[in-house]
């Protein structure tokens, strides 16, 4: 009987840990019995997996994922929604079902791990998932603009967290997950409930500093994931993809410095992108609405948070910097790496 009170206590001394994925790391499911999409489509589909269903990528079936994973702006609401028909939902808030491995496997086999190892590692020092060890999975193809479920689930994960284990909660979001905590820290909860259910946070790789990938991706019209695969489909996709819109370079955090160069030699800084690509035909129609909204998310340098906070980085990676279209927009530019 001493040893399980003892055992229990050594559980009970964990903090809670809330962990929340990256872009493209959350599997989501769809639904759907009417749309307008291709003929070699599903004619209909009941909560199943969309991203990423690896029976889904034989071309040209390809192209449906694409289709799906589509947003579009509603002018009547100013809301990023689904293609009409179409309902997109992440499984198990809280649980690890939606963030193990991007893929759901080839004989028995998962391929891209996105928490997998991440959990595997908790377990190892003793914690539970839904006790001391919490995911908070998000439609990574909205955020941060559109993600509107998502504050008040992540809300109410760290106070359940809090409350279970009596202790103050330590958050962590990895890539987007960072930017999506940053703008929940600083725009939707108050300074006294953060005080009250926080220990701390920890960044891992954020970006909500913005990424120059994102523009050469909007510009050219391809999906970072997939960079040597294009077609229509894709582009389409990307323009109506608010997640990369809105990891466009943060105006205040690269000021004046010169990001892209033009064929006459112009340069333009952080603030001409959104312009950039609206000039050239890059963002068109609905989706200038759609940039305008996630470009609000990049206008203000990253606020404070006022509370105790790690962040890691990788060093000394090459990283796009400058883009050099000197032999003309409709050409391959050149890459300045930093």
């Amino acid at each position: 009987m001493i040893c399980i009170l003892f055992l229990l206590s050594l559980t009970n001394c964990l903090k809670p840990v809330i962990l929340i994925p990256p872009l493209y790391g959350t599997n989501l499911f769809v639904s759907y019995n009417k749309t307008n999409l291709p003929w070699y489509c599903p004619k209909s589909l009941n909560d199943s997996l969309l991203w990423v269903d690896v029976k889904k990528l034989i071309p040209p079936r390809y192209n449906c994922i694409f289709q799906l994973l589509q947003g579009f702006y509603d002018n009547a609401t100013g809301k990023i929604v689904n293609r009409e028909g179409v309902d997109i939902q992440v499984h198990n808030f809280g649980g690890e079902e939606s963030v193990r491995y991007v893929d759901n496997g080839i004989f028995g086999h998962q391929l891209i791990d996105a928490y997998a190892s991440m959990i595997a590692y908790f377990k190892s020092k003793g914690y539970e998932i839904g006790t001391n060890l919490f995911t908070a999975p998000y439609d990574w193809r909205f955020a941060p603009v559109a993600i509107y479920d998502f504050w008040p689930k992540l809300q109410e994960i760290i106070e359940r967290a809090h409350k279970i284990n009596d202790q103050k909660v330590t958050v962590m979001g990895y890539s987007c997950g960072g930017y999506n905590l940053h703008h929940f820290l600083t725009q939707k909860v108050t300074e006294e409930w953060k005080q009250e259910h926080i220990e701390k946070i920890v960044f891992m790789a954020p970006s909500f500093g913005g990424t120059m990938d994102v523009f050469d991706s909007l510009f050219n019209r391809y999906s970072p994931l997939l960079p040597y695969l294009r077609n229509q489909d894709i582009a389409d996709m990307c323009e109506g993809l608010p997640c990369l819109q809105s990891h466009l370079l943060n105006h205040e955090v690269y000021g004046e410095i010169p990001l892209v160069r033009g064929p006459n030699g112009e340069t333009y800084t952080a603030r001409q992108l959104p312009e950039l690509l609206i000039k050239h035909n890059r963002v068109k129609g609905q989706y200038i609405n759609m940039l305008n909204l996630s470009v609000e998310f990049s206008k203000k340098a990253p606020a404070d948070i006022n509370l105790p906070t790690t962040i890691v980085y990788n060093t000394g990676m090459p990283t796009n910097w400058l883009i050099d279209f000197k032999y003309g927009w409709n050409h391959s530019p050149i890459f300045e790496k930093g």
